[in-house]
C-alpha cells in the first residue's frame, strides 16, 4: 500500500457489507464519494480488492467544494450517466447526508461506528 495512504485503513464490516451489498445490486452504476483525493481512493479500494464494483469515483480533489455541499454527489450523478431513477447514497457522516439531501439523493445512514447518533435515527 501507498506510503501516505491507508497506513491505519481496515476493512471493517461496514465495507465487506457494501462488497456483499455491491453484487447484490448487479449491474446498476455504482459510486464512491469521499472527501479523500481520488488517487488515494483508488489505492485504498483496489487495496481491499472492491474497486471493480465502482463506476465512478469522485474525491475532495474532483469538484471546488466538498461535503456537506451537495456538488461532489451532483459530479457523482454526471459520472453515472446523469440523475437516475431510484438512486440513493449511504452514508457514514452527518456531512455525508446533508450532502446527498442537498443533491436530491435518497439518503441512508449506515450504522458504522463513524456516525454520530443523530443521523441514525
Amino acid at each position: 500500500m501507498h506510503s501516505l495512504c491507508g497506513r491505519d485503513a481496515q476493512d471493517y464490516a461496514a465495507v465487506s457489507a457494501n462488497r456483499r451489498d455491491a453484487r447484490i445490486l448487479g449491474n446498476k452504476p455504482k459510486g464512491v464519494v469521499t472527501s479523500k483525493e481520488v488517487r488515494f481512493t483508488k489505492i485504498i479500494l483496489d487495496h481491499f480488492d472492491i474497486a471493480c464494483y465502482f463506476d465512478a469515483i469522485v474525491g475532495g480533489d474532483t469538484t471546488p467544494a466538498r461535503k456537506p455541499d451537495p456538488r461532489p454527489f451532483l459530479e457523482s450523478d454526471r459520472l453515472l450517466g446523469g440523475r437516475l431513477p431510484g438512486r440513493f447514497m449511504v452514508g457514514d457522516s452527518e456531512n455525508d447526508i446533508n450532502a446527498g439531501r442537498g443533491a436530491g439523493t435518497r439518503t441512508a445512514p449506515s450504522r458504522s461506528d463513524f456516525a454520530p447518533p443523530s443521523s441514525c435515527a
